[in-house]
């Protein structure tokens, strides 16, 4: 079983291969049946919606995860290695 935020990653990568779909010139334009403002405000909603989703994956991605966070010793004793290089 997939952790919850491996979850949602995998569903917003989902989501974006499916608004990049929507992106083509066909699926834009209705097969032609907007107008190239409409076609504009289309796409400016769907690029906005991959930027949203893409914010919330890397916000996912940078979350500290438990198993990676450090007790203050071990914190002390890898600031003393920094310090040495």
């Amino acid at each position: 079983m997939q952790p919850p935020n491996e979850k949602r990653k995998a569903a917003i990568i989902k989501e974006i291969c499916q608004i990049e779909a929507s992106l083509s010139p066909e699926n834009l334009s209705c097969d032609g049946e907007l107008s190239r403002s409409q076609i504009r405000v289309k796409e400016n909603r769907l690029v906005r919606k991959i930027k949203k989703l893409e914010k919330e994956y890397i916000d996912i991605e940078m979350k500290p995860r438990p198993e990676l966070t450090l007790s203050p010793a071990q914190m002390v004793l890898f600031n003393q290695r920094e310090r040495q290089y």
